[in-house]
């Protein structure tokens, strides 16, 4: 059987990989909002697409691949322990 801290650990870090995710896009979302309010010309919003995708990359993808990839390890862990 899976020990208890285990299961607990993978819990909680399923729980902030959901939350830090939600975060993001939620604030993706409230910048959409903005932009749509200020009105953007064409030019404008081509900037706004190639520095978002150089910030998006640099800033949120790599906390969510390490929490993804903390959250396999400790899965095939658990799946180990279990199966041992």
């Amino acid at each position: 059987m899976i020990s208890t801290w285990l299961l607990i650990v993978l819990i909680v870090i399923t729980l902030i990989a959901i939350i830090l995710t939600y975060r993001i896009l939620k604030g993706m979302e409230n910048q959409m909002k903005q932009y749509e309010e200020d009105g953007v010309t064409v030019e404008e919003e081509r900037e706004r697409s190639i520095r978002y995708e150089t910030e998006s990359f640099k800033k949120h993808l790599p906390i969510q691949i390490i929490l993804y990839i903390v959250l396999l390890i400790l899965t095939v862990i658990g799946f180990l322990i279990y199966f041992m």
